[in-house]
């Protein structure tokens, strides 16, 4: 592999890891206990009952 090639691929690499990384992160954030807290407050009511995929549309 060339070396512009190799450069590349590890910055691709590092790119996917932190994706990665924060998608787990996101993932494993306790979003339940947020949205009972922000459930009292005057945030629009779509943006709470947007929370499973099929009332979202996907």
């Amino acid at each position: 592999m060339a070396p512009e090639e190799n450069a590349g691929t590890e910055l691709l690499l590092q790119s996917f890891e932190r994706r990665f990384l924060a998608a787990r992160t996101l993932r494993s954030f306790p979003w339940q206990a947020v949205i009972v807290l922000v459930t009292g407050t005057q945030l629009p009511s779509p943006i709470l009952k947007s929370q499973r995929p099929q009332d979202r549309g996907a």
